[in-house]
Formats: structure tokens, sequence, C-alpha cells
């Protein structure tokens, strides 16, 4: 395997095609900050693509039992989450995607989904993904156009398992005023339950300790009276902001119970097991794209350089 680099002088990220096209580093080069978790080797990438980098989900999430009905439609998803007999993470995270354009500061993949591809069976849809990776004089824009390809409707559902460093670094994101109770088998109970210990739209430190939120993302109200739809990240060089798609209506968060040394914030389209909740798609994020339609979500990454004084 390989990377694709790309670099304008005051970033440079690395891209892997063969394993989900992952945007597995982003470093801002005066400072060298290292935005993003790296893996070692690529032999470690390969065995955990969902733990590096900007990994995409689609679909994201956990799916009860890997069974949904859509449209009439039953569904077997693989049981890759086989100790809690769930689906997770899509069918895109660590498969080859292909290069289809490429310059110095930016490069286009695509991958298509079709009745040759091994999870067709139990997820009968014909698409395209689209990623669009560029750097900016400010740090990264994240483009994915989704495309149905089919002849029926799809169910659309996209997320980012994106993993930051836990440490040195302090974290804070839009969420929303509670929480999804989330049961044994990590998917959500029905219920909603208030902020304990941690509330994530302050500034808490996650390195060491057990970060598993489910949410709504709402707006977050920074210093200078401005609204963020995602993320914040303070390292000992800057703060990194994550601004997400408004399109990306949840948030899931996790570290391992505390144990890596990541803390892994995942804009998501719709919430956890989505297609199998007693809720109208609509209030669960669910899309359903018609044939021949498509959808553009967007994230950019803005790294703040601490002044050196």
């Amino acid at each position: 395997m390989s990377a694709v680099t790309i670099d304008n002088g005051v970033f440079c990220a690395d891209i892997t095609p063969e394993t989900g096209a992952n945007v597995i580093s982003l470093h801002h080069i005066p400072s060298g900050t290292r935005l993003l978790r790296e893996p070692s080797n690529m032999q470690e990438l390969a065995e955990f693509p969902e733990q590096y980098g900007l990994p995409v989900l689609f679909p994201p999430l956990r799916i009860d039992n890997g069974r949904f009905v859509f449209e009439g439609k039953s569904c077997q998803l693989p049981l890759n989450d086989a100790d809690n007999n769930n689906h997770i993470h899509g069918v895109a995270v660590g498969r080859p995607w292909s290069v289809t354009a490429k310059s110095a500061a930016s490069v286009e993949l695509e991958f298509v989904f079709d009745s040759g591809s091994p999870e067709y069976e139990g997820f009968p849809f014909v698409f395209t993904l689209e990623r669009s990776v560029s750097l900016t004089a400010t740090g990264l824009l994240d483009r994915m156009r989704v495309i149905n390809n089919g002849d029926c409707n799809m169910p659309l559902g996209l997320g980012y398992h994106s993993i930051f460093p836990a440490s040195p670094v302090q974290v804070r994101f839009s969420a929303g005023e509670c929480q999804f109770e989330i049961g044994e088998r990590y998917l959500p109970t029905g219920q909603s339950i208030p902020w304990d210990t941690i509330d994530p739209r302050q500034w808490f430190n996650p390195d060491g300790v057990n970060v598993g939120f489910h949410t709504r993302s709402e707006k977050l109200l920074l210093e200078d009276g401005t609204l963020l739809h995602g993320a914040e990240l303070r390292y000992e060089t800057g703060v990194l902001r994550y601004i997400t798609d408004e399109k990306f209506g949840y948030w899931y968060t996790w570290n391992k119970r505390g144990d890596g040394d990541f803390i892994s914030l995942e804009p998501m389209s719709w919430q956890a097991n989505a297609l199998n909740l007693d809720l109208p798609y609509g209030e669960t994020g669910v899309r359903v794209l018609p044939p021949g339609a498509d959808i553009m979500f967007s994230n950019e990454l803005v790294f703040i350089p601490f002044d050196k004084k």
C-alpha cells in the first residue's frame, strides 16, 4: 500500500486510496503540529482502518443484527461487530478507492458500489462516493458527493470516524442539550439523559477518561460571539476547528473507554440504528436518495496557530 501526499507549503496530508481513501495525516508545517492520529505503519492501518485519520463510514454506526427493511426491501449486512450482534461502519471503510484526479495540493477519489461488490446482497443499492480532499491556506477542505446510480430509492447515511490525538489536547463540540442513552450493545435505548460529569459543550480533557456520547449536533457559541457547527481541539501550538456540514445532525464519540491514546469525534448524518428506530425518517436523519440523484457534504479543518511571543 502507498499514500498520496499533497502539500501547499503550509499544510501537508497523506491519503491512502487502498484503505478507504482515508486522510491518515494532516500536518501544520510551520509549527510541526500533527493534527490527526496517525498509524505507525501500513499494516496497523490495514488492521484497524477506522482508528486513524478521517475514515469514511457509509452507512455509518451500528445496525441492530445487521438487518433493516427499506421500502419493503429486507436487507442483511454482515455482523462485523460480532460481540454485539451488529453491523458496524458500513461498506466503504478500509476498501480500495480509485484516484481520479491529483494536483500538488488536492486529490479526488472514487468508490463504486454495485452488484459485484462483496456486500451488495445485504445492501442492494448501486452508488458512487466521490471524495475531494484539498489543502487551503488555513487547513483542509473535505467534500463528499454521493450519487445513486441505481433504479430505486436508496437510504442515505454518511459519517466520519474522525480520530484525533487525546493528549496534549482539550476538546469541545456542538452537542445538544442532552445525550441519547446507549444500551449494552451500543444501540440507542430510545431514552434521552442529561449530561453528567462531562458537558462536551465545555472544554474537557479526553485523555484517560471514558468518552462515549451520542447526541444531536447543535451550534456551539464561541468566545467571539460566532456559532460553530462542529468541534474545537486545543493543541499546545494552536486551535483546530472541525467545521462540519449541517447535514451532519448527530455526533458519536469514542475513545476505547479511555484506554486509547485518541478521541474519535464522529459527525453523522443519521442516528445510530436509524433505519430500525420506530420514528419517522425525518426525526432520525435518514435521507432517501432517488435514482440518478446526488447530494454533497462538506467539512473543513481550520488550524489557528497561537502567536509566538
